[in-house]
């Protein structure tokens, strides 16, 4: 992709519309957002205004249950490197994203993958779910909508893959960097007290180039975060955040 991309005439790899522009960006600037924004770090966790915003994509939540990185693709890394161990028994989904897979089995995790089947709609089987998690299971990955197949897990399959995390304290990571394509999407950081979730502006926003993610999740996931971002990225910096907030607005 970095040696044709950019010369390509049709362009079938993208995951994302045309992007925007600078200048359409900023002309979206009406409350002049952008004046006195400093070159700083900006808010290190993330600018409370911009949190604001995202929370209103949720039913429930505090700013405490955010916190920001270069795009959904590093917040899921995140989240990975802070709760798994080498070790751990991770379940993923394929066909997916292949970062689900590959990091977790980087960091010396045992991977299962769960087979979605194509022709009863990308949907994955309850059986097959109930019978790897009958061993502990640290975490369960998925992205709902599903990337590449689009297809959105069916509520049934999702009560009974809450029920059965719970009963073992299994974390779920969420990818929903998706969500919004379809209507009445629920978060599933709203519906499992052990999901962390993350989204952020390069899909549906057309903001690739931002590089602007987040974090929703419980505010115990959310502190040990934000000590490793410390040591990493800092912040998400003053411009992006304040870009991000005027493109949510």
């Amino acid at each position: 992709m970095n040696v044709h991309e950019g010369n390509a005439v049709y362009n079938l790899t993208d995951s994302c519309v045309m992007p925007l522009t600078f200048q359409e960006l900023l002309s979206m600037d009406r409350d002049h957002d952008l004046d006195d924004v400093r070159m700083d770090y900006g808010t290190i966790t993330g600018d409370p205004r911009l949190k604001k915003e995202i929370l209103k994509m949720y039913r429930s939540a505090a700013e405490d249950n955010i916190t920001f990185g270069q795009g959904c693709l590093q917040c899921s890394e995140m989240v990975m490197y802070t709760l798994l161990n080498p070790g751990d028994t991770v379940v993923t989904y394929t066909p997916s994203y292949q970062q689900f897979t590959d990091i977790p089995a980087s960091i010396g995790c045992s991977v299962i993958q769960l087979k979605l089947y194509e022709e009863q709609g990308w949907q994955p089987l309850v059986s097959e779910l109930e019978e790897v998690m009958q061993k502990p299971v640290r975490m369960v990955i998925i992205n709902q909508p599903n990337n590449p197949t689009g297809s959105v897990f069916e509520r049934a399959y999702l009560d009974r893959l809450i029920s059965l995390c719970r009963k073992q304290g299994t974390w779920i990571l969420c990818d929903e960097v998706y969500r919004g394509l379809y209507e009445e999407e629920i978060s599933l950081s709203d519906l499992y007290e052990k999901c962390v979730c993350t989204s952020g502006l390069s899909k549906l926003y057309s903001l690739a180039g931002l590089r602007l993610g987040w974090i929703r999740g419980p505010r115990e996931v959310i502190d040990m975060v934000n000590v490793r971002r410390d040591y990493s990225i800092i912040s998400t910096g003053a411009l992006t955040d304040t870009l991000a907030l005027v493109a949510l607005k």
